[in-house]
């Protein structure tokens, strides 16, 4: 897996989980990953968010991406606009990796908000982990490095 970038090491690990879950599918016709459809000014923020929940998914362990931005509503024919109820700075990704609690904050061109940076020392604090990533390759570097170490 060395060779491999980290979006062939993540199609790897999804082919044996698909070989182990269902032995007699034959191998070629196991699912392919798609890339993600997102448009806009946050695509490749979403796409590296995307990537690192199902590497970690993937590798045996829990992660769920966090939306903080609200949503909107209809009142009485008006529409109206409900905060998030998340707190403010939270990392866009929390995970459970070998019993440990685990956010990680995706960065593609920009640098934290004091909010987040707030957040990652609490975080810290609390004998939680708290990383940032600004890459597919980050991500499994970090992961292989430390990560699968918790």
């Amino acid at each position: 897996m060395k060779d491999q970038t980290p979006r062939q090491q993540l199609e790897a690990m999804k082919h044996e989980r698909f070989k182990r879950d269902c032995p007699s599918f034959p191998a070629a016709y196991y699912p392919k990953s798609k890339k993600p459809k997102s448009a806009g000014r946050n695509a490749e923020s979403n796409a590296l968010n995307k990537f690192i929940v199902d590497y970690l998914t993937e590798a045996g362990h829990w992660a769920t991406r966090i939306n903080n931005q609200g949503r909107e509503i209809m009142i009485k024919g008006k529409k109206k606009w409900v905060v998030g109820t998340t707190i403010n700075g939270t990392a866009d990704i929390i995970a459970c990796i070998n019993g440990k609690f685990v956010m990680i904050e995706g960065k593609i061109n920009d640098k934290q908000s004091d909010a987040q940076k707030d957040v990652e020392q609490a975080v810290i604090k609390s004998k939680g982990y708290y990383y940032t990533v600004h890459s597919a390759h980050e991500m499994a570097h970090l992961y292989n490095a430390t990560l699968y170490a918790l």
